[in-house]
């Protein structure tokens, strides 16, 4: 399997409404020319339907709750990620962190649903804890990266290599984030071992994408 480029939209206005539609157009035909990769992208869940309409590639959500049909204003309920055409979702987010037993059950409804299920983690002790839960991936973000301007490559090897590891003893697949700056970062990673990563910045503010990816 390819290793696998999750591009987070966030609520960037380069990739909200409008704007969402002609960046996913663009990744669309990105992923087209991508050899080695392949690409995921988590759009605000507003702008999930309009998107599955005309996406190509792996479509995810940004977030959900653990609800099911009912008297619950302002939630994200599962099963309408899943009808709005998402075949997955991000878990705990750093920007939408939760409690461990709210990760366990997000996970669970993933797995029932047939969702892929990303659940991200800050450091190894969280990494620890989120893999007990056996989601699809895990991506590994380090608090202090985030949102900084040192790759999480060069600046955190020694955690990546043990991160990596652990995941690969309960075979799960695990992305690497915070600090993924370049194409270079990209494939640095890769070489570590890790299964892809999840990017939002970058790519998503990059003027002309295909140059990030030097298409």
């Amino acid at each position: 399997m390819k290793p696998l480029i999750i591009v987070n939209y966030k609520t960037y206005q380069e990739s909200s409404g409008k704007n969402a539609i002609s960046l996913t157009l663009k990744l669309h035909q990105i992923s087209k020319k991508l050899r080695d990769y392949s690409l995921a992208i988590a759009p605000q869940v507003v702008d999930l339907k309009e998107i599955s309409k005309k996406n190509g590639v792996l479509l995810l959500a940004q977030a959900m709750d653990s609800i099911t049909y009912g008297a619950n204003t302002g939630k994200i309920l599962p099963e309408s990620i899943k009808e709005s055409g998402a075949k997955g979702t991000l878990i705990n987010h750093s920007e939408n962190p939760l409690p461990d037993e709210e990760i366990k059950k997000q996970t669970e409804i993933c797995r029932r649903l047939k969702l892929i299920s990303v659940v991200c983690a800050f450091n190894l002790t969280s990494l620890r804890t989120v893999l007990s839960f056996k989601p699809d991936y895990v991506a590994y973000e380090p608090k202090e990266l985030i949102g900084g301007n040192v790759s999480v490559t060069s600046a955190k090897g020694h955690t990546i290599r043990e991160a990596i590891q652990l995941a690969k003893e309960k075979k799960v697949k695990l992305l690497l984030g915070a600090g993924v700056h370049s194409l270079n970062d990209i494939k640095e990673a890769v070489k570590l071992g890790a299964d892809g990563v999840l990017i939002s910045h970058a790519l998503v503010k990059a003027s002309n994408p295909e140059r990030f990816f030097r298409i």
